[in-house]
């Protein structure tokens, strides 16, 4: 598959038809328009002459965009991507993307994204040219638009239509900072998750058993609810699991996140640096934890543990971020038990996490930050 400029070359002025129906496109389009016509001569000189010549300007300028694209494609390709990668520098792993700005995305190559007023990406690029909509309110997913170009939007009472306006039958939407995406079939309970290469990776319901997906937005509170109840049942978590969830519920942790296994930062809001790993610390001096290994921040050379909690081999695992704070995430089953293979290659087909009860969106390179 052609670059986004050999594309171009080829649709010529289709795709800039094309580009001017998008923000992204377009501001990716006037930028090389300017570069590229630049060495031709300066602002100034265009703008001189009778509407006319200023028209006929227009038209070959256009033309001979399209050739320089073509010929000089080298400098004019790292210009358009540096516009989406803040310098078409390869993107660097578990960076992240920050509020407001335009950053290369993890482990992707030259794929960027631009971010909306809350920090959510509403506008993915990818290196072949296609791009992947997205659009928040309130932090909760209200539109996507899939690789194929099909339109899901969420309608009033919070559930999806498909691209023709009927309801389309999906339901437990997830959404993901680097353009993966997640759905439900409620007819067939089949879970489908769209990959970063455009391909699908359809999950059946005897792979994921009794767990339950994370839950939408519309039904969040009411599973919280009955969550806290189950919670409360005696046995059901072990003494150490009732006390460490009620101090994640005081820090702003609730049980959905919890037990569904969420990967949660300390993080803190941006303005101040997170908590420093004081949890981490407190849990070290307060309960029995066993030193293990993960998957999590590699680079780190602090040490993580995992603290036995139920129900059944269930765990928490913690440790510390690469820069400083910690990280605790519930798992179904704890390291070293034989059902942690199981879960690890669950959560490798679904691209989310595997807790105790359900699974969860909110991994490392996607944390739940409190």
């Amino acid at each position: 598959m052609g670059t986004v400029l050999e594309r171009s070359f080829e649709k010529g002025a289709e795709l800039r038809n094309d580009a001017t129906n998008d923000h992204l496109s377009r501001e990716i389009w006037n930028n090389v328009f300017t570069s590229s016509t630049g060495g031709k001569g300066s602002h100034s000189d265009r703008s001189e002459g009778t509407d006319s010549d200023k028209s006929t300007q227009a038209q070959d300028d256009h033309v001979i965009t399209f050739s320089d694209i073509f010929s000089e494609i080298k400098n004019t390709v790292n210009q358009v991507i540096s516009i989406i990668t803040n310098g078409g520098e390869q993107p660097l792993a578990n960076t992240g993307i920050e509020k407001g700005n335009i950053l290369p995305l993890d482990n992707v190559g030259k794929t960027g994204a631009y971010l909306d007023s809350s920090g959510k990406p509403s506008v993915l690029l990818y290196a072949d040219g296609s791009t992947r909509h997205f659009n928040y309110n309130d932090k909760n997913l209200t539109s996507f638009t899939d690789r194929t170009g099909d339109k899901y939007t969420r309608n009033a009472n919070g559930d999806w239509n498909g691209p023709d306006g009927k309801p389309a039958n999906i339901s437990n939407v997830n959404a993901m900072p680097d353009g993966t995406f997640s759905y439900k079939e409620t007819r067939t309970g089949n879970v489908i998750v769209c990959q970063l290469d455009g391909s699908y990776k359809t999950v059946t319901p005897d792979q994921f058993g009794d767990l339950k997906l994370y839950p939408d937005s519309k039904d969040r509170a009411a599973e919280n609810t009955k969550l806290q109840q189950l919670a409360d049942k005696p046995g059901f978590l072990n003494p150490d699991g009732q006390k460490l969830l009620g101090e994640l519920n005081k820090l702003g942790v609730d049980d959905v996140d919890a037990l569904y296994g969420s990967h949660i930062v300390f993080g803190g809001d941006g303005t101040s640096g997170g908590d420093g790993g004081a949890l981490y610390r407190q849990l070290i001096n307060e309960y029995p934890v066993q030193e293990r290994n993960s998957s999590h921040y590699p680079g780190t050379d602090t040490k993580q543990y995992q603290i036995i909690t139920g129900p059944g081999n269930s765990a928490v695992l913690f440790g510390l971020t690469p820069d400083g704070n910690t990280f605790v995430q519930f798992e179904k089953d704890a390291a070293g038990t034989s059902g942690h293979t199981s879960d690890y290659n669950l959560y490798r087909a679904l691209d989310q996490n595997v807790g105790p009860l359900g699974t969860s969106p909110h991994t490392d390179k996607n944390p739940l930050e409190v």
